[in-house]
């Protein structure tokens, strides 16, 4: 994670991995890597990963901060590990 990588190609993907990135390193207790905060990291308009708005509401309560900051929006259980 220290490393920053290179564009994708799709913004959307890009405020992705800054979002991630951010979300597993606090998760470990890590220090969140400067690039997250370029700012080309974040996406406008917002994404929402699931392709069904009837979803938005809900996603938008339960995504984790880490990434909604970023303009992505995936809902918490998307996370859970056993």
């Amino acid at each position: 994670m220290a490393e920053e990588p290179p564009p994708t190609g799709d913004a959307r993907f890009d405020a992705a991995l800054a979002g991630l990135c951010e979300y597993f390193a606090r998760e470990a207790g890590l220090p969140v890597p400067e690039w997250t905060e370029a700012p080309w990291r974040f996406v406008e308009p917002w994404w929402f990963v699931t392709g069904r708005p009837a979803f938005h509401a809900y996603v938008l309560a339960t995504t984790p901060a880490d990434l909604s900051r970023h303009g992505v929006f995936c809902s918490r259980e998307a996370f859970d590990r056993v």
